[in-house]
Protein backbone atom coordinates (compact mmCIF):
# COMPACT_ATOMS: atom_id res chain seq x y z
CA UNK A 1 0.00 0.00 0.00
CA UNK A 2 1.28 3.49 -0.92
CA UNK A 3 0.17 6.64 1.20
CA UNK A 4 1.28 10.15 0.48
CA UNK A 5 1.68 12.67 3.56
CA UNK A 6 1.42 16.17 3.04
CA UNK A 7 4.41 17.99 5.42
CA UNK A 8 5.92 21.73 5.45
CA UNK A 9 9.54 22.31 5.29
CA UNK A 10 10.04 22.09 9.13
CA UNK A 11 9.06 18.27 9.01
CA UNK A 12 5.05 19.15 10.38
CA UNK A 13 1.90 18.09 8.81
CA UNK A 14 0.70 21.00 7.22
CA UNK A 15 -2.31 21.87 5.25
CA UNK A 16 -1.79 22.01 0.85
CA UNK A 17 -2.12 26.06 1.42
CA UNK A 18 0.77 25.85 3.12
CA UNK A 19 4.87 25.94 1.02
CA UNK A 20 5.82 21.94 1.85
CA UNK A 21 6.36 18.76 0.40
CA UNK A 22 4.67 15.25 -0.08
CA UNK A 23 6.26 12.25 0.87
CA UNK A 24 5.45 9.20 -0.73
CA UNK A 25 5.69 6.11 1.63
CA UNK A 26 4.76 2.41 0.74
CA UNK A 27 4.88 -0.14 3.21
CA UNK A 28 7.46 -3.12 2.98
CA UNK A 29 6.72 -5.49 6.07
CA UNK A 30 6.06 -3.88 8.90
CA UNK A 31 8.25 -0.52 7.79
CA UNK A 32 7.08 2.30 6.20
CA UNK A 33 9.61 3.39 3.31
CA UNK A 34 10.25 6.90 2.30
CA UNK A 35 10.10 6.36 -1.85
CA UNK A 36 9.73 9.97 -2.65
CA UNK A 37 9.45 13.72 -1.85
CA UNK A 38 8.10 15.81 -4.49
CA UNK A 39 7.50 20.22 -3.26
CA UNK A 40 4.62 21.96 -3.53
CA UNK A 41 3.84 26.25 -3.65
CA UNK A 42 0.60 27.47 -4.00
CA UNK A 43 0.02 31.62 -3.82
CA UNK A 44 -2.36 33.73 -2.92
CA UNK A 45 -1.94 35.38 -6.45
CA UNK A 46 -2.16 31.99 -8.89
CA UNK A 47 -5.54 31.81 -10.80
CA UNK A 48 -7.34 28.40 -10.81
CA UNK A 49 -5.92 27.08 -13.93
CA UNK A 50 -1.91 27.69 -12.65
CA UNK A 51 -3.26 26.00 -9.05
CA UNK A 52 -4.77 23.00 -10.91
CA UNK A 53 -1.67 22.84 -12.87
CA UNK A 54 0.82 23.16 -10.10
CA UNK A 55 -1.17 20.56 -8.37
CA UNK A 56 -1.28 17.86 -11.29
CA UNK A 57 1.92 18.42 -11.76
CA UNK A 58 3.05 17.24 -7.96
CA UNK A 59 0.59 14.40 -7.87
CA UNK A 60 1.85 12.83 -11.22
CA UNK A 61 5.09 12.21 -9.52
CA UNK A 62 3.10 9.96 -6.67
CA UNK A 63 3.18 6.85 -9.32
CA UNK A 64 0.00 5.13 -8.57
CA UNK A 65 -0.75 6.31 -4.90
CA UNK A 66 -4.76 8.07 -4.63
CA UNK A 67 -4.31 8.52 -0.42
CA UNK A 68 -3.60 11.53 1.06
CA UNK A 69 -2.76 12.36 4.62
CA UNK A 70 -2.86 15.76 5.52
CA UNK A 71 -3.72 18.40 8.40
CA UNK A 72 -6.81 19.72 6.71
CA UNK A 73 -9.44 18.33 4.05
CA UNK A 74 -11.23 20.78 3.02
CA UNK A 75 -11.03 24.01 0.10
CA UNK A 76 -10.62 24.23 -3.22
CA UNK A 77 -7.01 22.01 -3.36
CA UNK A 78 -8.58 19.28 -1.64
CA UNK A 79 -11.90 19.49 -4.04
CA UNK A 80 -9.46 18.96 -6.81
CA UNK A 81 -7.62 15.98 -5.78
CA UNK A 82 -10.80 14.49 -5.16
CA UNK A 83 -12.82 15.14 -7.58
CA UNK A 84 -10.97 15.48 -10.70
CA UNK A 85 -7.99 13.43 -9.49
CA UNK A 86 -9.46 10.45 -7.77
CA UNK A 87 -7.41 10.85 -4.02
CA UNK A 88 -9.22 10.22 -0.89
CA UNK A 89 -7.75 12.77 2.10
CA UNK A 90 -7.17 11.65 5.47
CA UNK A 91 -7.05 14.51 8.09
CA UNK A 92 -3.97 13.90 10.43
CA UNK A 93 -4.75 13.79 14.53
CA UNK A 94 -1.06 12.31 15.49
CA UNK A 95 2.24 11.41 14.48
CA UNK A 96 3.39 10.63 11.40
CA UNK A 97 4.36 6.76 11.18
CA UNK A 98 1.25 6.47 13.45
CA UNK A 99 -1.18 8.31 11.29
CA UNK A 100 0.34 6.20 8.42
CA UNK A 101 -0.94 3.00 10.24
CA UNK A 102 -4.45 4.08 10.84
CA UNK A 103 -4.94 5.21 7.45
CA UNK A 104 -4.03 2.28 6.41
CA UNK A 105 -6.17 -0.07 8.40
CA UNK A 106 -9.15 2.59 7.61
CA UNK A 107 -8.54 2.23 3.61
CA UNK A 108 -8.51 -1.60 4.07
CA UNK A 109 -11.82 -1.27 6.20
CA UNK A 110 -13.24 1.33 3.92
CA UNK A 111 -12.48 -0.96 0.95
CA UNK A 112 -14.35 -4.24 2.35
CA UNK A 113 -17.29 -2.22 3.61
CA UNK A 114 -17.69 -1.00 -0.23
CA UNK A 115 -17.28 -4.23 -1.51
CA UNK A 116 -20.45 -5.30 0.78
CA UNK A 117 -22.58 -2.17 -0.53
CA UNK A 118 -22.11 -3.25 -3.69
CA UNK A 119 -23.26 -6.68 -2.85
CA UNK A 120 -26.10 -5.26 -1.19
CA UNK A 121 -26.84 -3.06 -3.88
CA UNK A 122 -27.92 -5.41 -5.96
CA UNK A 123 -30.55 -7.08 -3.57
CA UNK A 124 -31.93 -3.69 -2.73
CA UNK A 125 -32.01 -1.64 -6.27
CA UNK A 126 -35.47 -2.46 -6.58
CA UNK A 127 -36.55 -1.03 -3.15
CA UNK A 128 -34.35 2.41 -3.62
CA UNK A 129 -36.54 5.49 -3.58
CA UNK A 130 -36.22 9.07 -3.24
CA UNK A 131 -38.85 12.20 -2.45
CA UNK A 132 -40.95 13.95 -5.38
CA UNK A 133 -41.59 17.37 -6.16
CA UNK A 134 -44.09 19.20 -7.88
CA UNK A 135 -42.76 21.42 -11.20
CA UNK A 136 -39.94 18.86 -11.46
CA UNK A 137 -37.70 18.86 -14.85
CA UNK A 138 -35.11 17.78 -16.33
CA UNK A 139 -35.51 15.02 -18.04
CA UNK A 140 -37.23 11.20 -16.67
CA UNK A 141 -35.99 9.09 -14.31
CA UNK A 142 -32.10 7.74 -14.02
CA UNK A 143 -32.18 4.16 -12.43
CA UNK A 144 -29.24 1.97 -11.64
CA UNK A 145 -28.33 -0.36 -8.87
CA UNK A 146 -27.91 2.01 -5.92
CA UNK A 147 -27.50 0.64 -1.74
CA UNK A 148 -29.38 2.06 0.58
CA UNK A 149 -30.75 1.74 3.92
CA UNK A 150 -34.76 1.68 4.67
CA UNK A 151 -35.95 4.41 2.09
CA UNK A 152 -38.09 6.74 4.63
CA UNK A 153 -34.70 6.53 7.23
CA UNK A 154 -32.79 8.75 4.54
CA UNK A 155 -32.68 12.27 4.55
CA UNK A 156 -34.50 13.86 1.44
CA UNK A 157 -33.34 17.75 0.31
CA UNK A 158 -35.70 20.42 0.53
CA UNK A 159 -37.73 21.29 -2.34
CA UNK A 160 -37.37 24.75 -3.61
CA UNK A 161 -40.15 24.48 -6.55
CA UNK A 162 -39.77 24.41 -10.32
CA UNK A 163 -37.20 21.19 -10.13
CA UNK A 164 -34.94 23.16 -7.36
CA UNK A 165 -33.29 21.10 -4.88
CA UNK A 166 -31.13 21.78 -1.45
CA UNK A 167 -29.41 19.44 0.44
CA UNK A 168 -27.30 19.90 3.55
CA UNK A 169 -24.81 16.44 2.89
CA UNK A 170 -22.43 17.43 6.32
CA UNK A 171 -25.62 18.13 8.21
CA UNK A 172 -27.59 15.05 7.24
CA UNK A 173 -24.79 12.90 7.85
CA UNK A 174 -24.06 14.29 11.13
CA UNK A 175 -27.16 13.45 12.06
CA UNK A 176 -27.45 9.73 11.34
CA UNK A 177 -23.93 8.56 11.84
CA UNK A 178 -24.90 4.68 10.09
CA UNK A 179 -25.32 7.37 6.46
CA UNK A 180 -22.99 7.46 4.05
CA UNK A 181 -22.62 10.16 0.96
CA UNK A 182 -23.79 7.24 -0.94
CA UNK A 183 -26.71 6.12 0.20
CA UNK A 184 -28.09 9.67 0.69
CA UNK A 185 -27.44 11.21 -2.62
CA UNK A 186 -27.77 8.17 -4.97
CA UNK A 187 -31.16 7.14 -4.69
CA UNK A 188 -31.89 11.32 -5.27
CA UNK A 189 -29.71 11.41 -8.38
CA UNK A 190 -31.05 8.55 -9.96
CA UNK A 191 -34.50 8.05 -9.13
CA UNK A 192 -35.60 11.68 -9.48
CA UNK A 193 -35.93 14.34 -12.11
CA UNK A 194 -34.71 17.48 -10.83
CA UNK A 195 -33.14 20.49 -12.75
CA UNK A 196 -30.61 21.63 -9.99
CA UNK A 197 -29.94 20.11 -6.72
CA UNK A 198 -27.45 22.40 -4.17
CA UNK A 199 -25.63 20.38 -1.90
CA UNK A 200 -23.39 22.01 1.04
CA UNK A 201 -20.60 19.56 2.11
CA UNK A 202 -17.00 19.64 3.72
CA UNK A 203 -15.40 17.24 0.68
CA UNK A 204 -16.50 15.89 -2.46
CA UNK A 205 -16.78 12.60 -2.02
CA UNK A 206 -14.72 10.37 -3.57
CA UNK A 207 -16.76 8.74 -5.97
CA UNK A 208 -19.08 11.56 -6.80
CA UNK A 209 -17.05 12.62 -10.02
CA UNK A 210 -17.75 9.02 -11.84
CA UNK A 211 -21.36 8.75 -11.15
CA UNK A 212 -22.19 12.00 -12.68
CA UNK A 213 -20.44 10.98 -15.40
CA UNK A 214 -22.91 7.72 -15.66
CA UNK A 215 -26.06 9.72 -15.02
CA UNK A 216 -24.99 12.50 -17.67
CA UNK A 217 -24.65 15.26 -14.83
CA UNK A 218 -22.49 17.89 -14.15
CA UNK A 219 -21.53 19.82 -11.52
CA UNK A 220 -19.88 23.35 -10.43
CA UNK A 221 -17.92 23.41 -7.13
CA UNK A 222 -17.65 26.61 -5.06
CA UNK A 223 -15.67 27.25 -2.24
CA UNK A 224 -17.65 28.97 0.68
CA UNK A 225 -16.38 31.27 3.37
CA UNK A 226 -18.03 33.14 6.44
CA UNK A 227 -19.44 31.25 9.21
CA UNK A 228 -20.24 28.39 7.39
CA UNK A 229 -16.81 26.96 5.54
CA UNK A 230 -16.83 24.20 2.99
CA UNK A 231 -17.73 23.47 -0.78
CA UNK A 232 -20.97 24.31 -2.06
CA UNK A 233 -21.75 21.95 -5.64
CA UNK A 234 -24.21 22.55 -8.05
CA UNK A 235 -25.66 19.17 -10.17
CA UNK A 236 -27.15 20.34 -13.49
CA UNK A 237 -27.95 17.55 -15.97
CA UNK A 238 -25.18 17.60 -18.64
CA UNK A 239 -26.06 19.80 -21.13
CA UNK A 240 -26.78 22.66 -18.54
CA UNK A 241 -24.18 22.52 -16.60
CA UNK A 242 -20.05 24.06 -17.01
CA UNK A 243 -17.18 22.42 -16.10
CA UNK A 244 -16.29 22.04 -12.10
CA UNK A 245 -13.77 24.21 -10.42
Amino acid sequence: MKIAAYLDWHGDMAGLYTAGRFQLYEKDDEHWILKRQVPLAISAEMNIPEVKQALREAVVHLEDCKTLLSAEVRGLLYSLLQEEMGFRTWKSQGSLHEQLDNVARNELDLAHREVLAAAEAEKTAAQASAGSCAGGGGGGKRRSAAGAPEPESIPQPECLGEGRYRLDLEAALKGNKELNSRQVLIPFLENTAFREIEIFCDHVPRWFSHKLDELNLRAESEELTGPKKGLKLRVLPGSEAAPAG
